[in-house]
């Protein structure tokens, strides 16, 4: 399920807007020192500045995009400083003249100061100019294909409030989306940024590799902490590694309690507030039914656990190794496995297929993970509990007689319920007329070569039937006129 979007005006504050006139787009001769609070060495100052990391030590360019973040979070300023250090892998099969950062935080007033930003050898940028919430860079020389280009940054974040999945509630501080990223580039569309919708996600993100220090400004105020990957304590700080994601979230909060299961080579973590513990139980339950079962269907389970957060906001929210989901539904909790709480982990769990390895641009065509993670619901209850499975037919799909047409954008829908009705409960129509067209047999078949060819990719619709092409020959032209706008 997905967060309901409430756009918030912003203004981009001044001192981030004269960093960049005076030391981006300034001659490189003419370059002013970095502003007092920056170290120009990058070096960790006293206390509470996070160090920028150190340029990896490889010995040829990285086959991704690697990402290495040292944080310093100060609980009771609800600030945090960042150093950051990109190497870009250029993944896009042509030439380019420039990078654009996407910076989210942006989006809500003062929560984010650009401090410093420069290449990895240290050198001064120039050029750099402010797009909306993206950073645009132009690029000393073109960026052949294969090739890589390392830039380092300092900046910080105020997290705001009331927020969602980034910034703090009552009981939470989330992260997700709180660092510039690069996402997926298209030849023919260019950098894929898109503008928040009232509904469902807007971000097409590329593949990297990640790399995370975490430290509290003061360890008196350390909290709970709820990550995409598992961490590894060192020197005092939490370390975190994360190959082949698409993000990394976290979450931190004093009220947590930590419920987990070992299930063979994966630790199932659920992060959920104390008067929901048994709740958190059946969540872990469920999504280790649910990861066994997409590891045999689809393709290997790529991480060595999934993480679990219940929400402090509406209604939910995917990410790599980690997923957010809403409050509401661990306390509706009554029976296992009845009920919207072990429908709705099944299907953010199989998020880690049909949104991370397996990727797409969220605001185009939504469908693409969305309907795929609702069916995957529906094989849930197929495999695990197939005496549930006419019960969640109704109770899912039949009782709201679903309209509309799936292929539509993010922004082609009036409400939240439109928006389900269409590209999720409709989705999941078309999805079970194409079974019943080409067989179970094919129709497996697909899916699994779907997700093998798809990994570490952004898809298309146009890839989802050229794949499908290569496995069955039906004519599914009746179906899909009746499922698409515009015929696939």
């Amino acid at each position: 399920m997905k967060r309901q979007m409430r756009l918030q005006s912003h203004r981009i504050y001044f001192s981030l807007l004269l960093l960049l006139l005076l030391s981006a787009c300034a001659p490189e001769a003419q370059s002013p020192a970095p502003a007092a609070t920056v170290s120009p060495t990058f070096a960790r100052a006293p206390t509470t500045s996070a160090t920028i990391p150190p340029t990896p030590a490889v010995a040829e360019t990285p086959t991704r995009t690697q990402y290495d973040l040292s944080v310093v979070f100060d609980v009771e300023n609800k600030h945090v400083d960042v150093g950051e250090r990109v190497t870009y892998v250029n993944r896009s099969g042509v030439f380019l003249s420039d990078l654009l950062f996407v910076v989210e935080p942006l989006r809500w007033e003062g929560a984010f100061q650009l401090n410093d930003i420069r290449w990895a050898d240290g050198a001064p940028l120039s050029g750099l100019r402010l797009e909306g919430i993206g950073l645009r860079l132009p690029l000393r020389e073109a960026l052949a294909p294969g090739r890589s280009v390392g830039l380092q940054m300092r900046f910080e974040l105020n997290l705001p409030e009331p927020a969602g999945a980034f910034g703090f509630t009552g009981r939470q501080f989330n992260f997700t989306d709180w660092y510039p990223y690069l996402p997926a580039y298209d030849p023919q569309q260019g950098w894929l940024v898109h503008t928040p919708a009232y509904v469902g996600e807007h971000q097409a993100y590329d593949v990297a590799d990640y790399h995370v220090e975490w430290a509290w400004a003061d360890p008196v105020h350390a909290l709970i902490l709820a990550a995409s990957a598992a961490p590894q304590e060192i020197g005092g700080e939490l370390h975190f590694e994360l190959r082949a994601a698409r993000c990394f979230s976290l979450s931190a909060s004093e009220e947590y309690e930590v419920i987990s299961a070992q299930e063979g080579p994966w630790n199932v973590r659920a992060y959920v507030f104390p008067e929901h513990a048994a709740a958190g139980e059946t969540a872990v339950k469920v999504a280790v039914e649910a990861l066994t079962l997409f590891d045999e269907i689809l393709t290997p389970y790529p991480y060595d656990g999934l993480t679990i957060v219940e929400a402090d906001f509406f209604d939910g929210l995917e990410t790599s190794g980690l997923f957010f989901l809403d409050q509401t539904y661990f306390d509706s909790y009554d029976e296992y496995p009845t009920g919207w709480l072990t429908t709705l982990v099944a299907h953010e769990t199989s998020h880690q297929w049909w949104h991370t390895l397996v990727g797409s641009d969220q605001a185009a065509e939504p469908w693409l993970d969305e309907a795929l993670a609702t069916y995957s619901e529906r094989l849930f209850y197929e495999f695990r509990h197939p005496e549930w499975l006419d019960w969640w037919w109704y109770r899912r799909v039949d009782i709201f007689h679903p309209q509309g047409m799936i292929d539509g954008r993010v922004y082609d829908y009036e409400d939240f319920r439109d928006y389900v009705d269409a590209v999720y409960l409709r989705g999941v129509r078309f999805l079970e007329g194409l079974r019943m067209r080409i067989g179970d047999e094919a129709f497996f078949k697909f899916l699994k070569a779907y997700a093998q060819f798809g990994d570490g990719k952004l898809l298309t619709a146009r890839d989802f039937f050229q794949v499908l092409a290569g496995i069955s020959d039906e004519d599914i032209s009746e179906i899909t006129l009746e499922y698409f706008d515009s015929a696939p």
